[in-house]
């Protein structure tokens, strides 16, 4: 009825698209994203149409915010929330600009709520101690494993991402002026900072550089980054140190073994590569570096987000309240 209207107002037939069909369309449209995000996008909408079965070819039109439901709710029987809100978020786009384009009249998704992280998932990323990491470090030196050494002293010291730290090459080191300089991927921030002391002394003791500046700083992690444009096997790779001397447990690394996946939820640790990031700016923040300065070292966007990696030890609090007045002590005057 909407056709035979539309043709008699219009003169012209009304678009009419299946599901699938604008799906592949609206992916398509999708192409400069990056490879890592435009795989997310393809793994979510195909996750969608096998959810909606026949009826993926149905016209975009029937789709009703109960199916979008549906979909959200067998996800959450599977996914953690924030994949399962992450995936409703893509589809909801999806639909919007299919209203957009004047194929649907509404968007089916924009009423489905995403869903509140519950207690029992939520894992808090904790810095390292000191001692954790230097029995890190000693762990890589007794594997002679150099590559992830540097990379474990890269993000204690300087608080860079994985993803950077594969990036990097020689020419991002300057050692006459004991600089790293870097743009942070994730937000296109230029960092120039100083290295610390024991970067400085591994870049010259057991590092050599290449004739070529060039080349990559970590040419195995580089390669491994390069083929897919992800971190998950290097950070694999870090936690099987952490194993091995008992910081997390033990577990299965094949997932058909421990039933997971990438379309089921992923056991999370409180300790990982990231939790690097977390122990400079939490050691900074400890010795008493102003918020300032620490944001500027990792590269931190706003206090907020400083705030959520910063765990001050009970030394440091004891420190700060030894500072405060006393006011118990009497007044001599």
């Amino acid at each position: 009825m909407i056709s035979d209207a539309y043709r008699e107002i219009t003169g012209s037939e009304l678009e009419h698209l299946s599901v699938r069909d604008f799906m592949q369309r609206w992916l398509a449209s999708k192409a400069s994203l990056s490879k890592r995000s435009l795989d997310k996008y393809k793994r979510c909408i195909e996750g969608f149409l096998v959810h909606l079965d026949t009826r993926a070819d149905a016209g975009l039109e029937l789709i009703t915010t109960a199916d979008i439901a549906a979909y959200r709710d067998g996800m959450a029987a599977r996914l953690a929330v924030m994949s399962t809100n992450h995936n409703l978020k893509i589809v909801r786009s999806a639909f919007l600009e299919a209203q957009r384009q004047g194929l649907i009249q509404r968007n089916p998704a924009a009423s489905v709520k995403t869903l509140a992280r519950p207690a029992s998932q939520e894992t808090r990323r904790r810095p390292f101690t000191p001692a954790e990491v230097k029995r890190v470090l000693e762990a890589c030196q007794e594997a002679g494993d150099v590559e992830m050494e540097g990379m474990v002293l890269i993000g204690v010291y300087v608080g860079a991402r994985l993803g950077d730290i594969c990036r990097l090459r020689w020419s991002n080191l300057d050692l006459l002026a004991n600089e790293i300089r870097y743009v942070a991927h994730k937000t296109g921030r230029r960092m120039v900072l100083p290295l610390a002391k024991p970067l400085t002394e591994f870049f010259r003791d057991r590092l050599a550089a290449p004739d070529d500046p060039d080349a990559p700083l970590f040419p195995k992690a580089f390669a491994r980054f390069g083929k897919t444009g992800m971190t998950a096997n290097i950070s694999n790779h870090f936690r099987t140190y952490l194993e091995d001397i008992g910081l997390v447990e033990k577990t299965p690394r094949n997932h058909s073994s421990r039933g997971i996946g990438r379309s089921n939820r992923r056991q999370t640790s409180e300790l990982s590569f990231h939790s690097l990031r977390h122990s400079a700016v939490s050691w900074m923040k400890n010795a008493g570096i102003g918020d300032g300065i620490v944001m500027a070292a990792v590269g931190h966007a706003s206090l907020k987000v400083s705030q959520g990696y910063t765990s001050v030890s009970s030394e440091a609090l004891q420190d700060a309240l030894a500072k405060m007045p006393d006011l118990s002590a009497k007044d001599e005057s």
